[in-house]
């Protein structure tokens, strides 16, 4: 078919008809047209349009209105690009949890304009996946998807609000800490271990009273800085935390919070595993007396003071070639030799021997009554005391690695040692001016104690003269002598671990070795907090303030651990941090088209690891347009609800 056109004057005008003809065959062959309809009077860019309709028709092509032509050639930009998906899957993270009825019903909020809880959720996913300052936060939330999933008008995010709601999570902080424990036992039941550790984070500028100048972790030395006692259970969920002063005593501030915690129900009956902080006499005695079902180490240099039934003798007496060649094959010969010690085999690098229970002698005494019954000086030097045995559950586990480990650094210490004697020794023999003899032994000295070696060298300074004969100068030659009775002391218990642990605890040696191997879990928790939590530096700088910024840290450990287990749970081997920075590139953008007033929003397009995630934590939703657009409130609605609620809280514009 085709558009056929006759043109007539009349009046003086022309008109053009326009008619829609078939073309066919008559019967006897002959190629013919018939009309199939009379168009009339058409315009020339109707007809224009009727000719490439039928064109179109005839190629197999569609046909597109020419103002869908012109929205094409100008589809309008993207207004906004928000971070959308890590902060999204972070926040139901915190809604799997329960905690916005939480805090509802630890704090009231009905006088404030926007509930506590979204402005905890949002500092704590902040500190998920891009920690800062608070002032920071506040620039940072208005670029996110935050204000559209939770309904918050960027300028509600205030400064003057944060910091005001800080204090009302410190407020929270102690029935939030006595409401965790059973919220993770009513999904999971009984904890499985818990594990304490303390950590330190220093701060910018003078830091608030609870900050102290000390000695740091990282070794930082006179620098103000606090303390935080963690305990968390064997999935690193943060179940108790204490801020304490930086100067403090970790086995000190350890037994405080074992004090506090030792009636709680949830922890009755629960292994509680702690570092060697806890493994001196004393402390094992008030953990002992705690009744809590505890498990540390001791001290290396205090193993003989719990049993002498460390096979340690097994080991000393083997040579290492110390190349590195060998190295595998030291680790070799070490678990062979402690093989033919009666250790077993559990695992790699892991041998253990179970010494059962010993009746240990932990300084306690038991003081009879004066031998005269009265309170008299007499009497008191005759009363007698009676030392108490404290059974204890004694295993032994040996790490080969460890052991060819400790005694590589100790060659290499050693090496470096008497190379710098050699060094001093040479300048000075060059020395231009008299030297003195306190100030040399010191820099021996000074060597010796960095390496805790002070009790293992003699050090001799014996004076010379250098220099030329008519005019010499007076100096020393330096020697240190290795004792080695001392030095095989040190170094006999290298790569042995004593596990002490409550005599009431069932588990077998294997396992309660395997435990304490495990207590890296609150190592890692405290990795995570310093590293991609920013536990510091602490810009706060009052108690309360500080208080709040930990419990901040806290929930976002709790976050970031939850994630990490939804994902290993769906056997999808990625930590927090690389699942986050798989997820950040997924935004949601707000988009303005020419031809419509409102504003849509669109999500990028998941990509392959994205959507992996997503199914592991069965959020895929969270990238399907339709549900997106019920599950987010637009920034244009959000502000029409601020502006009508202006009127009614005249006064309040901040709260």
């Amino acid at each position: 078919m085709h558009i056929r056109t006759t043109s007539q004057k009349r009046n003086g005008k022309t008109y053009t008809y326009a008619q829609l003809v078939q073309s066919y065959r008559r019967e006897d062959g002959v190629p013919a047209h018939r009309v199939i309809a009379s168009l009339g009077n058409l315009s020339a860019q109707m007809l224009e349009n009727l000719k490439c309709a039928l064109q179109a028709g005839r190629q197999g092509k569609a046909v597109v209105i020419a103002s869908e032509v012109q929205g094409l050639a100008n589809p309008g930009f993207v207004q906004a690009n928000l971070r959308y998906l890590d902060v999204a899957v972070m926040l139901k993270m915190w809604q799997s949890w329960g905690l916005d009825e939480l805090f509802g019903e630890l704090l009231d909020d009905s006088e404030s304009l926007v509930s506590y809880s979204k402005i905890f959720s949002a500092l704590t996913i902040q500190r998920c996946v891009a920690p800062g300052s608070k002032l920071f936060a506040k620039r940072w939330f208005p670029t996110t998807a935050l204000p559209e999933l939770m309904g918050i008008f960027p300028d509600q995010f205030n400064n003057t609000r944060i910091h005001r709601d800080l204090l009302r999570l410190n407020d929270a902080n102690n029935g939030l800490q006595e409401r965790l424990p059973k919220l993770y036992q009513s999904p999971h039941g009984k904890f499985a271990w818990c594990a304490m550790d303390i950590t330190d984070a220093h701060f910018t500028g003078r830091g608030c009273e609870l900050a102290k100048r000390g000695h740091t972790k990282d070794g930082h030395n006179n620098q103000r800085n606090v303390g935080v006692v963690l305990l968390c259970n064997s999935d690193g969920y943060p179940l108790r935390w204490q801020p304490i002063p930086g100067n403090a005593r970790d086995h000190i501030e350890m037994g405080k919070m074992v004090e506090s915690v030792k009636s709680f129900d949830w922890l009755q009956k629960t292994p509680i595993v702690f570092d060697r902080a806890m493994g001196c006499q004393s402390t094992v005695l008030k953990l002992e007396q705690s009744g809590l079902h505890f498990l540390t180490a001791a001290h290396v240099d205090a193993i003989e003071s719990y049993t002498t039934a460390v096979p340690y003798s097994a080991t000393t007496s083997v040579e290492l070639e110390g190349t590195h060649a060998s190295y595998e094959s030291d680790i070799q010969r070490m678990t062979e030799a402690a093989l033919k010690a009666d250790m077993k085999v559990v695992g790699k690098h892991l041998l253990v021997k179970d010494l059962g229970i010993v009746d240990v002698d932990l300084g306690d005494t038991e003081v009879s009554e004066p031998s005269d019954g009265g309170g008299s000086a007499e009497g008191k030097k005759r009363e007698k005391r009676t030392k108490i045995l404290t059974p204890l559950r004694l295993v032994a586990y040996f790490n080969p690695r460890m052991f060819v480990d400790q005694r590589r650094r100790a060659r290499a210490n050693l090496a470096e040692l008497q190379g710098f004697v050699a060094e001093l020794n040479e300048e000075l023999r060059n020395a231009k001016k008299s030297r003195e003899e306190g100030p040399t032994r010191r820099k021996l000295n000074r060597q010796l104690e960095k390496r805790h070696w002070l009790d293992l060298f003699d050090v001799e300074v014996s004076g010379i003269k250098v220099g030329p004969a008519d005019n010499p100068v007076a100096s020393f030659h330096c020697a240190i002598k290795l004792r080695p009775e001392a030095w095989s002391m040190r170094n006999r218990y290298n790569g042995f671990v004593l596990l002490l642990g409550h005599s009431a605890l069932s588990l077998s040696g294997e396992e309660l070795a395997r435990m304490y191997r495990a207590k890296d879990v609150i190592e890692k928790d405290f990795q995570a907090i310093k590293s991609q939590i920013k536990l510091r530096p602490i810009f706060h700088h009052t108690d309360p303030k500080v208080r709040a910024h930990i419990t901040l840290c806290m929930l976002a450990l709790l976050l970031k651990r939850t994630l990490e287990h939804k994902l290993r749970k769906a056997r999808l081997s990625l930590t927090s941090a690389a699942a986050l920075e798989a997820l950040g590139t997924c935004h949601l953008n707000l988009l303005k088209l020419p031809s419509n007033d409102s504003m849509p929003y669109t999500v990028t397009q998941a990509s392959k690891i994205q959507r992996e995630i997503l199914d592991a934590l069965a959020l895929a939703s969270l990238v399907d347009p339709n549900t997106v657009s019920t599950v987010i409130t637009s920034r244009a609605s959000l502000q029409a609800q601020q502006r009508l609620s202006n009127p009614r809280t005249a006064g309040k514009s901040d709260r």
